[in-house]
């Protein structure tokens, strides 16, 4: 998409935070455990779900492994996925996850961090056939533009935008800390 729209649409440009401090240090801040709380916002605003998050991650040279458990509050329910992260550059990273559809490609700009990703999300819990097995639920097929900004050596924020056809369909906030650092 051109840039002027992006700027129109509000959405966040990598060089404009080039030179804000703390740096986002991916290898530095998604090692060890991260515990985080966050929700999903519909396209207005309406909260749909919240969510307490932990990740364990660690690092061999410049391969990583984050392992996520998100525990959905009111249900219950758990989502796990397991990224597999490879540095390829000095700023620059690719990662591929159980549910992500090919890579998630990934950039560092000064204190943030952004991803972008496609991934099938499911709708709803997966429902009983009459064979008695567990279907898998329908789910729709999402772009995400995923954000983080560090806020200290310890801390950072999440932000990611969920788009269909370039439309905004919901939004995650979570703000993250490690843990034992």
């Amino acid at each position: 998409m051109p840039a002027f729209l992006d700027r129109l649409r509000g959405k966040p440009r990598g060089h404009a935070y080039l030179d804000m401090s703390p740096s986002f240090e991916l290898q530095g801040f998604f090692n060890g455990r991260i515990e985080g709380c966050g929700m999903i916002q519909d396209r207005f605003g309406r909260v749909t779900a919240r969510f307490l998050a932990t990740m364990e991650c660690h690092w061999d040279s410049d391969f990583g492994q984050f392992d996520e458990v998100f525990t959905y509050l009111g249900d219950g329910a758990e989502q796990r996925r397991t990224w597999k992260v490879h540095k390829i550059g000095p700023a620059y990273f690719e990662a591929e996850a159980n549910d992500i559809l090919g890579l998630a490609q990934g950039h560092c700009f000064g204190n943030a961090l952004q991803w972008r990703y496609r991934m099938d999300v499911p709708l709803g819990l997966p429902q009983e056939s009459s064979a008695g097995e567990a279907k898998k639920p329908r789910s729709i097929r999402l772009s995400f533009d995923d954000w983080m900004w560090a806020l200290s050596k310890d801390q950072a924020f999440n932000r990611s935008t969920m788009t269909k056809f370039g439309i905004k369909v919901a939004e995650l906030s979570c703000a993250m800390r490690r843990v034992g650092s």
